[in-house]
């Protein structure tokens, strides 16, 4: 937790690969705004625990909303969730609207999510448990480094993203997140939004491979009253590829609210 408790509360939700630390080019200008901050590792990523059961949508829904409780958070928060946490913010607010005042997608997953093939493989029962414990560190991190398009910054991705892996039950609780949670279809999810009129702003790179155009189009018709920003030669990470250009808009948004 950063910022002073009295401003708006703002909570950061990372993606399938995690961890917290994808967010930390932006959380020091969103507290120098004022803002409180929260960033948490979701369950199987970062420091926080590897559950045994299947890591589905509820789960994650479930993780959040008992951080709120637990830390006695005045509601209503902002959400600014990336690729699957983008997801988890939409489905959170379809089922909380009253808890959340705005919400920030970041490259968001839940519709027609695009994942690379050896994701796929990895889906089949028993050889993905093979192919996860004989190679499955390279090959996860090789798979998440291709959603950059700004290549300079691929080691510091891969030393972010592999240094979680040395914890116990990563790999275990990445692959129950593939084939439980992240081909997942939130179109209803994202049409609850919508029609609850819920402030949003949709973040996308031009280039990014995760995410077809056709999926950012499909949730503009969902949530009509979306405002959308697109960076220019960008991939999946905006956050983390353009900080500079993403914290502002992050700021700008979440200032205009009431």
């Amino acid at each position: 937790m950063f910022g002073p408790q009295s401003g708006k509360t703002v909570v950061l939700i990372h993606g399938i690969a995690g961890p917290l630390g994808i967010w930390q080019h932006v959380t020091d200008p969103l507290r120098r705004q004022g803002f409180q901050i929260i960033q948490y590792d979701l369950y199987g990523r970062g420091y926080s625990d590897r559950p045994d059961g299947p890591y589905d949508i509820d789960l994650y829904i479930n993780q959040l909303h008992d951080l709120l409780s637990g830390l006695s958070i005045e509601l209503p928060v902002t959400l600014v969730g990336w690729s699957l946490g983008a997801m988890i913010s939409v489905v959170y607010a379809a089922r909380h609207p009253k808890l959340i005042n705005r919400l920030v997608l970041i490259a968001p997953a839940g519709i027609e999510v695009s994942l690379p093939a050896i994701s796929r493989v990895v889906m089949i029962p028993l050889l993905g448990e093979i192919l996860m414990s004989l190679m499955g560190r390279p090959v996860v991190v090789r798979s998440l480094a291709k959603g950059l398009h700004i290549k300079d910054l691929e080691d510091d991705y891969r030393s972010l993203v592999s240094e979680q892996m040395q914890h116990r039950g990563y790999l275990r609780s990445f692959l129950s997140t593939l084939r439980h949670c992240a081909f997942k279809d939130a179109s209803e999810d994202y049409r609850m939004v919508g029609n609850s009129r819920l402030p949003v702003l949709m973040i996308s790179g031009s280039e990014d491979n995760s995410i077809p155009l056709s999926a950012r189009k499909r949730i503009g018709e969902l949530i009509p009253s979306l405002e959308y920003k697109e960076l220019p030669d960008t991939g999946h990470i905006p956050h983390f590829e353009r900080p500079e250009e993403v914290s502002q808009l992050l700021i700008n948004f979440i200032s205009s609210g009431s």
